[in-house]
C-alpha cells in the first residue's frame, strides 16, 4: 500500500465525533476573530480610560442599576476628573431641560420642544415627567410616536 493510502485509511478511521469538534473550534475562532474586530469603539475607549467615552457610557446605562455601581467605582478609584466631567455633564442636561422648558412657554403649540424634553427626562430617568411631555407632543401632532 503506497504512503498516500495509508494516510487516507488513518483519516478515514477518525471518528465523526473528532471532525465535529474540530469544526467547533475553528467556527468558534472564526466567531471570536470576527466579533472582536467589531467590537464598539466606544467599549475600547471606556476600557483605555478614556474620560468622555466613559461619561458617553455612564449617559447610556444612567437610569440602569449598573450606573451606580459604576459611579462608586469611580469615587472608590478616587477618578476626579471623570467624576467632575460627569457632574459637568448633569449640569449640561440641566441647563438644556431648563431652556426647552423656557422655549414651551413661549412657543406652546411646537411638538418638537415636548418631544424633545420628553426625550431629556427619559435619559434622566423623570418617567413621570418624560410621558407628560411626550403626551402634550403627541396632542399636537398626532404623528408623534
Amino acid at each position: 500500500m503506497s504512503a498516500h493510502g495509508v494516510f487516507y485509511k488513518k483519516i478515514r478511521s477518525k471518528s465523526t465525533l473528532f471532525y465535529v469538534g474540530v469544526f467547533l473550534i475553528i467556527c468558534f475562532t472564526s466567531l471570536n476573530v470576527l466579533y472582536s474586530q467589531f467590537y464598539p469603539s466606544l467599549m475600547w475607549d471606556v476600557m483605555e480610560r478614556n474620560t468622555s467615552a466613559i461619561v458617553d457610557y455612564l449617559g447610556h446605562i444612567s437610569y440602569t442599576e449598573q450606573y451606580q455601581l459604576e459611579v462608586d467605582r469611580l469615587q472608590k478609584d478616587d477618578d476626579t476628573t471623570t467624576l467632575e466631567a460627569l457632574r459637568d455633564e448633569e449640569v449640561q442636561k440641566d441647563k438644556l431641560i431648563q431652556k426647552l422648558t423656557d422655549l414651551t412657554k413661549m412657543y406652546p403649540h411646537n411638538p418638537q420642544l415636548y418631544y424633545n424634553l420628553s426625550i431629556l427626562f427619559e435619559e434622566r430617568g423623570m418617567k413621570l415627567q418624560s410621558s407628560i411631555n411626550l403626551k402634550k407632543a403627541q396632542e399636537i401632532d398626532r404623528d408623534i410616536k
